[in-house]
């Protein structure tokens, strides 16, 4: 038996127009445009933008670069952080809690030097998580074995019978 569904099962859906997203005038037609309806006004413009300074302290976005920072603010930064991380690593060693492993060693000191950096607090938290892991001493895991022998049970017995 078939099922014919009724009209009061059928909701309308409600179709919505989609919005025109708003993009600005791409550069080329923005030329072309002022080229054609004022020359000499192109050219103007022209001559101002080839002869305007450009920003050279930032001129790429740079991976680690935060946004609100310029090129040399950032690398004063990357040096006051790898100075005081040489401080602590000279501290750490003679204190003797770095590891003997060259290569462990220069990991801990890139490490130590991303934390001293100005990082995101997830980036902070998983450096922090790793030098711990492998810089803090991990709990020993002992079992107290206790092997008792016939002796020591009748010695204990012993023990009980002349106390009582």
């Amino acid at each position: 038996m078939e099922r014919v569904a009724s009209s009061e099962s059928f909701r309308p859906v409600v179709v919505r127009k989609e919005k025109k997203k708003r993009t600005a005038r791409k550069t080329q037609n923005t030329f072309d445009a002022i080229k054609q309806r004022d020359p000499e006004r192109f050219w103007e413009l022209t001559r101002k933008a080839v002869q305007a300074p450009r920003r050279k302290d930032r001129p790429l976005k740079v991976a680690g670069l935060p946004n609100r920072m310029t090129h040399s603010e950032f690398a004063q930064r990357k040096e006051d952080a790898r100075l005081i991380v040489n401080k602590v690593f000279k501290i750490m060693d003679i204190e003797g809690s770095l590891p003997e492993n060259p290569i462990a060693r220069k990991a801990m000191k890139d490490a130590l030097q991303l934390l001293a950096e100005d990082n995101s607090t997830k980036d902070r938290l998983s450096i922090i998580r790793t030098l711990l892991e492998y810089n803090m001493a991990k709990p020993a895991a002992t079992q107290n074995v206790n092997v008792r022998t016939a002796e020591d049970f009748l010695d204990e017995i012993a023990s009980k019978d002349g106390d009582g």
